[in-house]
Parts: C-alpha cells; sequence; structure tokens
C-alpha cells in the first residue's frame, strides 16, 4: 500500500502522527543554542617559547629552528610558519582541513619532547594550544568611576568583578586591561653595588629565597597528625629594607643600604580610553564549547547586578557585545523566513483562487519547518547564520511538491471524482514525479559535504538543513496533503464570472491556450528555438568573464577594528599623541547617531590578544561600535574609507582595519617572498608594497617586516672574564636585572600578593653610558670587553623553514579579482632577483574554493543525471532534462550583470541549488509526457499536452521559490548582505530557466525521441 492511499485510510492515525512530531519540533525549537556561525575546528596549532635576553637571531637559531623541525615532521602538516622576536617564538602549524585537531595537539606534543634536548636550557618549555575562533573575545566592557583613581579602579576590578566573571556558566576567561597594579619596587643604585663589593644579581636571588611557602614535614600534637609549612613572603615594606643582602668587610649589607624600596605602582605600559576617557576595560572570552548569545546573556545580567551593587563606585558600560549582531542577524532571517512564507501563500491564492486550496499547500511550509528544528536538535545542528539561511532558502521549495500533489488532485477533483479517489489518484499519479525532483534537489547539495576548507565546514549544517526539511516536505505532500484534500469536500471552488477569482480564472485560462499555440509553433520550428538559445548561451559565457569577483560578501556588522603601529623605537606618548589625533579625527567623521561606541588600547596588549594583534610602544588597537545597519544612512565600509583617508595623512604608520566580525582572518591579497637574504628580502617587499598601493581598490598595503632597530652588542674578552672569575652567563645576569629588571619576589598584603620588582633607577639605565659603566661584580662592564651599536631586524619569519616576509593588502572599491589581476601583472613586471614567491591571502582562497565548488557544480550534474536515469529507467531521457542547466546559466549571469553583484562563493552555492531546482520542471513535464505517450498519444501532442497541463504548476512552483527569494536578494537587515548574492543568483537563473524551458525542453524532447 503507496503512503498516500494509507494516509487516507488512516488519516486519524496520521494526524496524530504530524501533531506529535509539529510538538516535537516546537520543543526542539526551545532547545536550540543561537550563535552566529557554526562550530568549526580550524585547523591550527601554535607553540610558544621564551628566552629572555635573547635577540631575533639567537631565537630563530637556538629555538625556532628546532621547534620547525619537530613539527616539521608531524604527518597532515599543510605548512609551519614561525615568528622569531626578541625573547620570544612563535611557531604555527597549519593542518589539512577535516584532520583531527585533538590528534593533531597530541601529535605535536609527541615530537616535541623528543626534541626538546635541542632546546637551550634557559628556554622556556614550550606552550601548545589549539588556534580557536573562541580565544576571540565575544564582549568588551568598560568601567569607570567617580570614587577611585585608575590603580584603585584596576584593582578593584582584577579582585572582586574578574572573579564573578570568570566564574559564569560557558565564559573562558576574563582579562583586564588598563590601569596600574600595585608593585612594591626596588630600585638599586650601581654605586652603592660597586662600594659594598656585590652584585644586583645577588639582590635578585635573596629576594627570591623568601618568595615561596616551603612543606616541612608533619608533627603528632596532642593525637593530631598536623603538617608543618614554612611561609616565605614579605609583609611590609621595612621587612624588606632590612633584609640583609651581602656582608662587605665582615658588616652585614642591608638592602636600604644599596637600594631605595617603595611601595608605588606598575609601569605605565598601556592606555586604555573609552570614548575618549582614561578607564580600565575587560574583555572575555567563552570557552569552545558555549554558546554565544546565552554567554553574552549571562554576562549582561552580571553587569547589571554589578551596577546595582557598586553604584557610582562602578559603572561599567558595553563596548561590543557579539550577540547583539548574531541575534539581529537571525532575527532577520526569522523574518525573511516569514516574509517568504507569506509571498509564497499569495502566489498559491492567485493560481488556485481557494483559501482552503491554499492553505493545504501551504501548510507543508510550517511543518516542515517545525519537524526541521526536531531534527536539528537531535542532530545538534545549531541555529545559527548559516543552518537558518538554509531554511530561509528552503522556503520556497518546501512547497513545490505540495503545489503539484494539491495541484492534479486539484486537476482530478475537476473530472469529477471523489474526494477519497481525487486524493489517492492525484497524489499518486505524480509520486515518483516529486519524488525524484526532490532526490536531484538534495543530490546537488551532497558533493559541498565533501568540498575541503572552511566553505565545505561553513556550509555543512546549510545542507543538512535544507535536506532535512526537503525530505520532510516530501513526506508531507505525498501524506498530509492528500489526507486533508479527502476531507474537504469543496476543494474546487465555483467562481461568479464577473468576481476576481472568476476573472483570475479566465486569465490563467486564456494564458494557457496562448502558450498552447506557442509550445505548437516551438515544436515546429525548432531551429530557431534551439539557434537563439545557443546564441543566449554563448553571450553568457563571454559575459560571465567581465563580471567581477569576490570571496565571500562583506557584512555590515557596525564593528571596525584598527590596528596601528609607528616606527619601532616609537615612545609610547608619541604613539598616545597620534592615537589621540585619529580619535578626534574619528568622532569628526561619524555623528553622534551613529557612533555608539569609541574604544582605544595605546602600548602592550594583555593576556591572549597580545598574540592576535601588534604590541608595544609603538603598538595600538582602535575600535569603533556602529549603531545597527538598519538606523543609519552611511554603511561601515564609507566610514572605513574615510578612516583610512585620515591614516594614510599620517607619517610612518601603517595600519590594518577589518570588521569585527570577520571569519576570516588573512588578508584580501597576501604575497609571500623566500630568500636567506634578510636586507634583499626587506628591499623588494617595500618595493612591492609601494607599487600595490598605487594600484585602485587596494588598501592598507602593508608588510610584515619590521624596521630594523638599534642593539648594542657587547663582546666580552675571554681572558679578562677568566682572570676575574666571571663567566658570560654571570655577566649577561648582572646586565638583564639592572636594565630590564626581575620580579624577584612576592609582597603579600592580607590575601593580596604583589610582585617585588628590581632594578636600576631610570636616570640610571637610559644612556650608553649607563650600560657602559653598568656594576658586574664591582666593577664597570666597559672594563671586561668591548661595546658596539648595530642595527638588527626586530622580527624574522619564516614558513616551512625558509625565511620570508608577507606582503599584504586589502581590498575595497573594486572586486578582489579585479584588484587580485592587477597585483598578478604588477608582479610579472616586478625583477625579485631571484626571490621565490607565493600568493596568499582571500585571493587564493577564492581560487581553491572556486575551483572545489566547480567540482562540485560537475558533481552534481552527473548525482542529478543518475538519480534520473533510475526514475525514467532510461540513459536518454535524463539529457533532455539537463538542458534545463544552460538554460538556468543565462539567467544566473542575467541576474548577476543587471544587479552589479559580484561572483563569489554564495553565487556559486546559488548555481548548485539551481542544478537541483530548475530540472524539476522538466521532470514533471517529462514524467506526464510519457504517461501521454503510454496511453497512445504521438510525441508531439504529448509533449504539447503535457507541457500545457504542466505549466500552472510549474509557474506556481517557480514563482514561489522565487517570491521566497526576493526579501533574502534585497539585503535588508543585518546580516542579509551575505546571502544577497546567492539569492539573485536563484531567482535569475530560475526565472529564465522556467520561461526557457516551457519552450526549449518541448523541442528537446521532441528531438530526443525521433525514431
Amino acid at each position: 500500500m503507496k503512503l498516500p492511499e494509507l494516509s487516507v485510510k488512516r488519516r486519524i492515525a496520521f494526524l496524530m502522527v504530524f501533531i506529535a512530531i509539529l510538538g516535537a519540533g516546537i520543543f526542539g525549537l526551545t532547545q536550540l543554542g543561537v550563535d552566529m556561525y557554526p562550530d568549526m575546528d580550524f585547523p591550527m596549532i601554535m607553540v610558544m617559547s621564551s628566552m629572555e635576553g635573547a635577540g631575533p637571531e639567537e631565537m630563530e637559531n637556538l629555538v625556532t629552528d628546532p621547534l620547525e623541525q619537530a613539527i616539521a615532521r608531524v604527518s597532515n602538516v599543510k605548512k609551519v610558519s614561525s615568528t622569531s622576536q626578541a625573547g620570544i617564538s612563535i611557531v604555527t602549524a597549519e593542518f589539512n582541513w577535516g584532520h583531527s585537531l585533538d590528534q593533531a595537539e597530541t601529535d605535536v606534543r609527541r615530537q616535541l619532547d623528543m626534541f626538546e634536548a635541542l632546546l637551550p636550557e634557559d628556554a622556556t618549555d614550550p606552550l601548545v594550544f589549539a588556534l580557536d575562533p573562541s580565544m576571540q573575545p565575544v564582549l568588551y566592557v568598560g568601567f569607570s568611576s567617580e570614587v577611585l583613581n585608575d590603580f584603585d579602579l584596576r584593582t578593584l576590578i582584577r579582585e572582586e568583578i574578574e572573579p564573578l566573571f570568570s566564574r559564569l556558566d560557558g565564559v573562558g576567561s576574563a582579562v583586564t586591561t588598563g590601569g596600574r597594579e600595585r608593585q612594591i619596587n626596588v630600585e638599586v643604585d650601581p654605586s652603592a653595588l660597586t662600594d659594598a663589593g656585590i652584585t644586583i644579581s645577588q639582590v635578585v636571588r635573596v629576594l627570591s629565597s623568601v618568595r615561596n611557602n616551603t612543606p616541612a614535614g608533619r608533627i603528632d600534637a596532642g593525637g593530631m597528625n598536623m603538617s608543618i609549612r614554612i611561609e616565605s613572603a614579605f609583609h611590609s615594606v621595612e621587612e624588606i629594607e632590612q633584609l640583609v643582602v651581602g656582608v662587605n668587610a665582615g658588616a652585614p649589607v642591608l638592602l636600604r643600604d644599596i637600594a631605595s624600596v617603595q611601595d608605588g605602582q606598575t609601569e605605565e605600559l598601556q592606555h586604555v580610553r573609552f570614548n575618549g576617557i582614561p578607564s580600565v576595560s575587560m574583555y572575555l572570552n567563552k570557552r569552545s564549547d558555549a554558546n554565544t548569545v546565552n554567554v553574552c546573556a549571562r554576562i549582561r545580567d552580571q553587569l547589571n547586578e554589578i551596577s546595582e551593587d557598586y553604584g557610582n563606585t562602578l559603572t561599567p558600560v558595553i563596548l561590543f557585545d557579539q550577540s547583539e549582531f548574531i541575534s539581529q542577524s537571525i532575527n532577520n532571517l526569522g523574518t525573511t523566513a516569514l516574509q517568504a512564507c507569506f509571498l509564497a501563500f499569495l502566489v498559491l491564492l492567485f493560481f488556485l483562487r481557494s483559501w482552503k486550496s491554499s492553505a493545504i499547500a501551504g501548510i507543508s511550509i510550517p511543518i516542515s519547518v517545525f519537524v526541521t528544528f526536531a531534527v536539528m536538535h537531535f542532530t545538534d545542528v545549531q541555529l545559527n547564520m548559516i543552518s537558518l539561511a538554509g531554511l530561509a532558502l528552503a522556503i520556497g521549495l518546501l512547497v513545490d511538491n505540495a503545489i503539484v500533489v494539491l495541484e492534479n488532485i486539484f486537476r482530478h477533483r475537476e473530472k469529477g471524482e471523489s474526494p477519497r479517489d481525487s486524493a489517492v489518484n492525484g497524489a499518486m499519479e505524480v509520486s515518483n514525479a516529486i519524488t525524484a525532483s526532490t532526490l536531484t534537489t538534495l543530490a546537488v547539495f551532497i558533493p559541498i559535504l565533501f568540498v575541503p576548507g572552511l566553505a565545505g565546514q561553513l556550509f555543512k549544517e546549510m545542507v543538512l538543513t535544507i535536506t532535512f526539511s526537503l525530505t520532510i516536505s516530501l513526506f508531507v505532500a505525498l501524506s498530509l496533503v492528500p489526507l486533508i484534500s479527502s476531507w474537504t469536500k469543496n476543494l474546487v471552488p465555483v467562481f461568479k464570472p464577473r468576481s476576481i477569482s472568476g476573472r483570475i480564472g479566465r486569465m490563467i485560462e486564456g494564458f494557457e491556450r496562448r502558450y498552447n499555440r506557442l509550445v505548437f509553433w516551438a515544436v515546429n520550428h525548432k531551429k530557431v528555438v534551439l539557434i537563439s538559445t545557443a546564441a543566449a548561451f554563448i553571450l553568457a559565457i563571454i559575459t560571465v568573464g567581465m563580471l567581477p569577483s569576490d570571496f565571500f560578501p562583506e557584512s555590515d556588522d557596525g564593528f571596525l577594528i584598527m590596528s596601528l603601529e609607528e616606527p619601532i623605537g616609537t615612545s609610547l606618548g608619541t604613539t598616545n599623541e597620534a592615537v589621540e589625533a585619529l580619535e578626534d579625527s574619528i568622532v569628526a567623521i561619524i555623528p553622534p547617531e551613529d557612533l555608539v561606541a569609541l574604544f582605544t588600547t595605546v602600548g602592550n596588549a594583555e593576556g591572549v590578544m597580545a598574540i592576535f594583534g601588534a604590541s608595544g610602544s609603538n603598538a595600538a588597537m582602535v575600535r569603533v561600535r556602529l549603531s545597527p545597519s538598519s538606523q543609519r544612512s552611511t554603511s561601515m565600509f564609507e566610514y572605513q574609507d574615510r578612516i583610512r583617508d585620515v591614516l594614510d595623512n599620517m607619517p610612518g604608520i601603517e595600519y590594518s582595519t577589518e570588521g569585527g566580525m570577520s571569519i576570516f582572518s588573512s588578508s584580501a591579497i597576501e604575497i609571500t617572498l623566500y630568500g636567506d637574504n634578510l636586507d634583499l628580502l626587506y628591499e623588494k617587499a617595500e618595493e612591492i608594497r609601494i607599487a600595490i598601493s598605487q594600484i585602485e581598490g587596494a588598501k592598507d598595503a602593508r608588510t610584515s617586516m619590521q624596521e630594523l632597530i638599534p642593539e648594542y652588542s657587547f663582546i666580552p674578552d675571554p681572558v679578562r672574564l677568566s682572570m676575574l672569575g666571571v663567566t658570560q652567563s654571570q655577566l649577561a645576569m648582572d646586565v638583564r636585572y639592572g636594565f630590564q629588571g626581575s620580579r624577584a619576589s612576592i609582597f603579600r598584603d592580607g590575601d593580596d600578593e604583589y610582585n617585588i620588582f628590581v632594578r636600576y633607577p631610570e636616570n640610571l639605565r637610559d644612556s650608553r653610558e649607563d650600560l657602559e659603566y653598568a656594576s658586574v661584580l664591582g666593577r664597570p662592564l666597559i672594563s671586561m670587553g668591548t661595546l658596539d651599536q648595530r642595527v638588527v631586524s626586530n622580527t624574522i619569519t619564516r614558513k616551512n623553514q625558509a625565511r620570508m616576509v608577507t606582503i599584504s593588502c586589502d581590498v575595497s572599491g573594486r572586486s578582489l579579482g579585479e584588484v587580485s589581476a592587477d597585483v598578478t601583472a604588477l608582479l610579472r613586471e616586478i625583477d625579485t632577483n631571484g626571490l621565490r614567491f607565493e600568493m596568499g591571502g582571500e585571493m587564493e582562497d577564492q581560487k581553491e574554493t572556486f575551483m572545489y565548488l566547480g567540482i562540485a557544480i560537475i558533481v552534481a550534474a552527473l548525482l542529478v543525471y543518475m538519480v534520473m536515469a533510475g526514475q525514467f529507467e532510461s540513459f536518454l531521457e535524463p539529457f533532455i532534462i539537463i538542458f534545463t542547466l544552460p538554460l538556468a546559466f543565462i539567467g544566473v549571469v542575467l541576474g548577476l550583470f543587471v544587479t552589479s553583484t559580484s561572483l563569489s562563493v554564495m553565487a556559486i552555492i546559488g548555481m548548485l541549488m539551481l542544478a537541483g531546482i530548475v530540472v524539476n520542471n522538466g521532470i514533471v513535464m517529462v514524467d506526464y509526457a510519457n504517461q501521454l505517450r503510454r496511453s497512445g498519444k504521438d510525441i508531439k501532442s504529448a509533449i504539447v499536452e503535457a507541457s500545457t497541463t504542466r505549466m500552472r504548476p510549474i509557474i506556481m512552483t517557480a514563482a514561489t521559490t522565487i517570491l521566497a527569494m526576493v526579501p533574502l536578494a534585497l539585503g535588508i537587515g543585518e546580516g542579509a548582505e551575505t546571502w544577497a548574492p546567492m539569492a539573485v543568483t536563484v531567482i535569475g537563473g530560475l526565472f529564465v530557466a522556467t520561461v526557457l524551458t516551457l519552450v526549449v525542453e518541448p523541442c528537446i524532447y521532441v528531438i530526443f525521441n525521433r525514431k
């Protein structure tokens, strides 16, 4: 017993099934997590190690090289890149997409253990961690106070507020920036050290001995077994001053004799401002498995409690909340889906001219959507921009099967069949056709699941939601639609001739008659039809090469990030002055109603942010938060270009700008130069950077190289050192402690602990003379060797163990494809002096993804053919229907060209969808033509009658899909720009394919079936 027959026979049972699954769908919706994008494992592992006092070249040779050798031995490594700076080495391993990140991390650790002996003793153990999108903050909050200074404000936030957030469910970390912390500063006088005959290393060593609590065994006392602990800590400045640090002429030397001890603050290494006002801020990260919207909601609730509890002592202001854009985008997509449902219902109402009939077909949409929510819940698919977009795109398709079934039931009812018979016969007659058409639609999405890289991971959930919903819609069309139709007596309404419905009916009937004559003419003038179509197809092929191309459409998320760098060595004060001028310009550019927040960090970054951005006295980061795009007339990109114009006129500053919600961390265009000669690398890199900056549309051209910085190089006299009994490491340690300083011990005040920091006074460590006469074992440094000054590279970068420099830029005002072509032509003209180069960034990602998606389209076409071959039991007839694909291509190119839409990944995904959608019209037409031929009709009569009979459902299904896509194509609202190219592609391709299919397909059918 077939499904339509069973559903009509067991109506109550099936109705209960649908009520049950609808309830499951509502439950599933309430349980779904909400996030911006699906959970994705970016296949990158980072390894960090440090060695205090080492320069970039020492770090490269002694630390980076062994780490790279170890990581290169790990399987599935795609590339290894590294950065060697003064005292720090960062090595990043990129693995093939799909490789287990946990396994990759384990393999890296295992190899590092094997190579650990090759690292210097002074180098720290390598820190290994996976790069995760959750490392980026989901929320920034600024704190101000009417009664506290910045020192007390930071102390309050670190000690009381930070723990509140760290304990929240889903929060990974909370990091405070801005302000200064309490610190005990020990400023050692070099002359006093010489007079006392001791070294600064001794001072550090003695202070370090009073640092940690030490277990001292156990004791039985009064029948109680108790542990013994020796507490080591300073509790007052006086204790520190009284510490004996050495002996001179038999007399003890106290710390106060050779140093000044002050209860002070840390050195000012950073400025933090919110809307131009100095503040203390905090950024919060979520755990990798946590839901962004839920985590941010908990944080906001906690902030409300803080506002109530602390009053004017502490005023929190949210600077950036990632969940706001997510919620706005999700809500916008939800609204788009509802609009699509409404427009689809209007189409049904227009053609069927019956509320009952339209409701029967339209009910498949909400049921399919709600059941999809249930399936999503049980398969761990979240509600995000990708999955919800899949549902929004599928809205117009969900009703297609119901339309074909209902229209056929409608036709059988017009013949006088009973409600039960018409329901069963009408559904059974088209069951094979709509099953095949659904399978062809689903088949085109299967290749996306196998597309490697980010695109494959990103669109996986969209494919799943479309698959879920379309499969459910097929079940609804073959069960619920005939079930309800069998209960409905007046399915075919009687209209008065002068009524609106009657006039619409006559208009449709008149259109069918004219179309019947057109098809009859077409099958008798096949050459004219096919030659004209071929010409249009050739024109489309020529035009597609003229279309601009991009990787992913940009989205106006209302959040701009600018990373700035002054020349190396620029003081914090000078950098701060430049950034203040930029802040003034931003306030002048963006009107108050559009500028929500301006958050600036100048100087050293803190926490994990130091990994992702520039850090140091010459670095700054400016974050601009705008009002939602729907509330302003100027786009984020226009403001971005105006700010770029300001930055271009600030001499000496290198900068980059990006949107805050982008999942693509690379620049639009990257050129990597390889070579061993750093001077030549830097020279050519700068030449290319200058040339790229002259290309129209190329913005923020920059290089990864840093300016050469001055360095003092001390060459010790080994004979002199041996005579004095001084080792090179002792010498280096004394110099390091005196000029760089050391956190030597801990000062405890109640339950709080603060660093004790040892260093020379500032006025004795700011000149060459101070270095030359620094006290080393009671003698001037210059007496033990010679001091030279030279310039060295501040940073050495490598990829796959070869030195390299990266030149990068972003794109604005022109398409990525156009700028990429100009850059490629430029590189052909520049003499690289034998240096090897390769292209990268979004440009290469675009080429790679386009290639894989192109292969996916070919595979999808083959799968569609295979499904149809199985449906028709013929190798030939599927070719008749496959000819709808070139017709759709004509419409795609026309749609993109007319709307000035770039050819992007989203547009290609739209083409992939079309491959499964447009063949459905041909399937319905050819299937019915075959049925008529089996009943005795000749080829021409069969295809003309089949075309005329199936014209109405074909137009109805196309119209519902097209109109359902219109809200997405308009690109209105937060996040809508992402999906507009896909919608434009589907609308253009389906519209033209539908129109041409009704004329061209009959001609091809006649040609292929000629004896």
